[in-house]
């Protein structure tokens, strides 16, 4: 039954962190109008997300559907490697998140005026799906040593 929560949650929080960068994860504020920006579209770091949440996805889904010995050395790889993937996700979500000095030219308007940009709440929610991801993994560590 662990097995199965630890893993089914896994995978939906990794679908979650894969499909965050492609929500409006950062806004800027021009005197006529606001324009928000997926997160991909600004920061490129951000393509490492989805191709973190595959095997997040694919190893929640494998410890909820074969529900392995958790202390297999099979299973206890599994949550290392949640842990980490999530660590990795949590970083880079972070990094994205609070690293936001630059100025953005707004997208449609090649000469008009530049205008900082604001995270938005996706950035900071697929962070602590990330960090989630990781706490699953331990989870599941602990669950194999036990």
């Amino acid at each position: 039954m662990i097995a199965r929560l630890i893993g089914i949650g896994a995978a939906v929080l990794g679908a979650l962190v894969g499909i965050a960068p492609f929500l409006d994860w950062y806004l800027a504020d021009l005197p006529e109008r606001r324009i928000a920006f997926a997160g991909i579209d600004v920061a490129g770091e951000l393509w490492t997300l989805p191709v973190l949440s595959i095997p997040i996805v694919g190893l929640g889904v494998a410890i909820a559907v074969a529900r392995p010995d958790p202390r297999a050395t099979l299973a206890r790889w599994a949550g290392g490697a949640l842990t980490l993937l999530g660590a990795f996700a949590l970083a880079w979500a972070l990094k994205s998140a609070l690293d936001v000095g630059a100025v953005a030219l707004p997208a449609g308007v090649p000469d008009g005026p530049g205008a900082p940009l604001r995270a938005q709440p996706v950035a900071f929610i697929c962070a602590a799906a990330a960090a989630a991801v990781a706490c699953a993994g331990l989870a599941w560590l602990r669950e194999g040593s036990a």
